[in-house]
C-alpha cells in the first residue's frame, strides 16, 4: 500500500465516456474542410451535432473572453481557499492565475489538414505554426506566495498546512484499477471545498448532471458504440484497405491513418524511456530527433497524398453519416428529449 494526495479531479462516468468517445470520432473525421480533396461534409453536417448544440457551455464567446471566464473562476476558487484556511487557522495567500486554458488560433500558418501543414510539419508532434514566436517569448518567472510560509514552518507544521490545504493522503492499491477511486470534495481539503462551493456557478456542473441522468443511460450507452460501428463497417474497411494498400506502394506498412500517425507519437515517447527517474535528463538531442522528424514528414505526406487521392476523409464522413442518421431515425424521441432537457439548464 502507498499513499498519495487527493486527486482534485473527479471520476468521469461511463456515461461520459461514452459521449466523449463519440465527439472525438467525429473531430478526427472533420480536420480542417473535411480533406485536401475539397469535400463539401464538415462536423457541422453530423446528423447527431444538432442534438449537443446546447451543451456548448461557452456559446459565442471568443477564446480573449473564454480566457477571461476561466482567470475569474481561478481567482474565485483562490479566494474561497484563503477564506477555509483561514478559518482553521492558517495563513495562505491567494495565488494569481498561471494556465492557459485556450490555445491561440493559427491563422498565418498552414491549416491542418492541407498538404502544406504535412510537408512543414508532419503531424505537429514536435513542432506547429506559432511554436517559433512561443519559443522566443521570455517566460514569465513564477514566484510562489506560499514560499516564506512554508519556509517558516516546521516539519509537522508543514504536514498540518498541506492536509487542511489538499486534504489527508489517502492509502491506495496500487494493483486496484485507478477507476474505482470515486473524488470526494470533502475529504480534499480547502481546494475540495472551494470547488463544491463554486459548482453552482459552474457552466458544466448542470450539463454533467445528465450524464448521470437515468432517463438517457441507455442512450448515451448506444452512442458510445456508434464510432465501433463505424469502424467495423464494411463500406469503412473498404475504404481503410485501399488507403493501406496505397501506403504500402509507398513503402508503410499500416492498417489505417490512426496507426500510421501513432508510430511517430511512439517514436517521440521512446526516447524519454530509460529516463524517466533522470531529473538531469534535458531531452533528446537534436541529432535523435532529425531522424525522426524527417520520417514525420515523409509519413504525413504520404498518409495525406494517400487520403487525397481517395477522398478519404469525406468517403469517411459520408460513412459516419449514414450510420448516425439510422441512429437519430431509431432514436429521435429520446434525443430531442436530451436537447430539451439541455436547452432548459442553459435558461
Amino acid at each position: 500500500m502507498s499513499t498519495t494526495p487527493r486527486s482534485l479531479t473527479p471520476r468521469r462516468s461511463a456515461a461520459t465516456g461514452a459521449v466523449l468517445v463519440l465527439v472525438a470520432a467525429l473531430a478526427a473525421c472533420s480536420n480542417g474542410d473535411g480533406g485536401g480533396s475539397g469535400g463539401d461534409l464538415t462536423y457541422e453536417d453530423s446528423p447527431i451535432n444538432s442534438y449537443f448544440e446546447a451543451f456548448n457551455v461557452m456559446g459565442d464567446m471568443s477564446q480573449e473572453e473564454q480566457q477571461a471566464f476561466y482567470d475569474e473562476r481561478d481567482r474565485k476558487t483562490e479566494d474561497l481557499v484563503a477564506q477555509c484556511m483561514a478559518d482553521q487557522g492558517f495563513e495562505y495567500n491567494p495565488q494569481s492565475s498561471r494556465t492557459t486554458y485556450v490555445g491561440s488560433s493559427n491563422e498565418d500558418g498552414p491549416q491542418w489538414g492541407t498538404l502544406e501543414f504535412a510537408q512543414q510539419y508532419g503531424y505537429g508532434a514536435f513542432s506547429w505554426p506559432g511554436q517559433e514566436e512561443m519559443e522566443l517569448q521570455e517566460p514569465e518567472e513564477w514566484v510562489d506566495p506560499n514560499q516564506d510560509i512554508i519556509d517558516s514552518m516546521s516539519e509537522s507544521e508543514l504536514t498540518a498546512w498541506q492536509e487542511a490545504l489538499w486534504g489527508a493522503p489517502q492509502e491506495w492499491d496500487e494493483d486496484a484499477d485507478m477507476e474505482e477511486y470515486e473524488w470526494n470534495w470533502e475529504d480534499s481539503g480547502c481546494y475540495g471545498w472551494a470547488q463544491h462551493e463554486l459548482e453552482a456557478d459552474d457552466p458544466w456542473t448542470a450539463m454533467n448532471s445528465l450524464y448521470e441522468d437515468p432517463r438517457f443511460a441507455e442512450l448515451f450507452a448506444q452512442m458510445g458504440e456508434l464510432y465501433t460501428k463505424a469502424e467495423s463497417d464494411p463500406r469503412m474497411a473498404d475504404l481503410t484497405g485501399k488507403w493501406s494498400s496505397c501506403m504500402a506502394d509507398a513503402g508503410y506498412t499500416f492498417a489505417n491513418p490512426n496507426e500510421a500517425q501513432q508510430s511517430i507519437y511512439d517514436l517521440q515517447n521512446g526516447l524519454w524511456e530509460g529516463h524517466e527517474d533522470d531529473p538531469e535528463y534535458m531531452g533528446p538531442s537534436d541529432e535523435e530527433l532529425a531522424p525522426i522528424k524527417e520520417q514525420e514528414l515523409q509519413t504525413a505526406v504520404a498518409d495525406f497524398t494517400c487520403q487525397d487521392e481517395l477522398n478519404y476523409q469525406q468517403e469517411q464522413l459520408s460513412i459516419q453519416f449514414k450510420i448516425e442518421q439510422e441512429f437519430v431515425d431509431a432514436n429521435k424521441d429520446a434525443l430531442e428529449e436530451l436537447s430539451a432537457a439541455a436547452q432548459e439548464l442553459q435558461k
